[in-house]
């Protein structure tokens, strides 16, 4: 799936976070001139690159998914996704975590 994430998912996945470019840089052991290239798509030989971009953003809670038609949506964790436990506000009959897209 990496190399069907293109520098707009990137750069969507970076909005979600809040995080400029200087952040997903530092994040992601990556030169700032780097994180440019991807999400402009001109490194065309990137994929480690890429793949230490999306592992970051991984990390701080981002998820792409495939959708059925083929393409990738990006999506940002809730903290319920994260810790596995209902907020504090949210309330289910079953007790049963609600279903997640894409897995």
């Amino acid at each position: 799936m990496q190399r069907t994430i293109q520098g707009f998912h990137l750069r969507a996945a970076r909005a979600l976070l809040d995080w400029p470019m200087p952040i997903l840089a530092e994040c992601s052991a990556l030169s700032l001139s780097t994180v440019k290239r991807l999400e402009d798509d001109r490194d065309s030989h990137g994929t480690r690159s890429r793949r230490k971009a999306i592992t970051a953003l991984s990390r701080a809670g981002i998820r792409f998914l495939v959708l059925a038609d083929g393409s990738i949506a990006v999506a940002k964790r809730t903290p319920c996704d994260l810790s596995g436990n209902l907020p504090d506000d949210a309330s289910s009959d079953t007790g049963a975590l609600p279903a997640i897209a894409g897995e």
